[in-house]
Formats: C-alpha cells, sequence, structure tokens
C-alpha cells in the first residue's frame, strides 16, 4: 500500500476560516473555487470540510463562530504540520 504524501514540517497543512455566517461564506467559497462542501456535524449544526473536486480531498475548513470557535477573531486559523515524531529543531 502506498504512503500517503505528507506535507514538510513547517508547512502550513491546513486552514480553518471561522465566521458568524458558515453557510453563506461556504456557498461563496463553493462558487469562487468550485470546492464542494462535505457537512461536519458539530452536534446541532455543521461545519464544512471543502473538498476539491478533482481528488475528493479536503483543502480547507468553514467554521460557525460558535461553541469553542464562538470567541475566536474572525480570520483564517492555520494548522502547521509537523515531523511525525515530534518538533525537531534542524
Amino acid at each position: 500500500m502506498a504512503r500517503k504524501a505528507r506535507p514538510n514540517p513547517g508547512t502550513i497543512a491546513w486552514a480553518d476560516l471561522t465566521v458568524p455566517q458558515a453557510t453563506k461564506v461556504r456557498n461563496f467559497y463553493a462558487a469562487v473555487t468550485g470546492w464542494k462542501p462535505a457537512p461536519v456535524s458539530m452536534g446541532s449544526y455543521n461545519d464544512y470540510n471543502m473538498t476539491d473536486p478533482e481528488t475528493g480531498k479536503p483543502a480547507a475548513g468553514i467554521c460557525h463562530a460558535r461553541g469553542s470557535n464562538a470567541d475566536l477573531p474572525l480570520r483564517q486559523v492555520p494548522f502547521l504540520a509537523r515531523h511525525p515524531d515530534g518538533f525537531h529543531a534542524t
């Protein structure tokens, strides 16, 4: 079985955008980029993985500013890749 390619440590591996009106923002990005939304259940509502229609792989997340995200500032939150064994100085 082939191994999945991993992003290089220190590079942006994922980005979430947390906003009050996630459904409207989801629709905007779907129209502009062609990404397809995939709902992610958060209990009483859905956040969204935006997937690349050619690969079916998630490209980014769009989240409602609710629950644990309620107090986040309105901006993209990047997630950096790390070395599989932890952080290493080079």
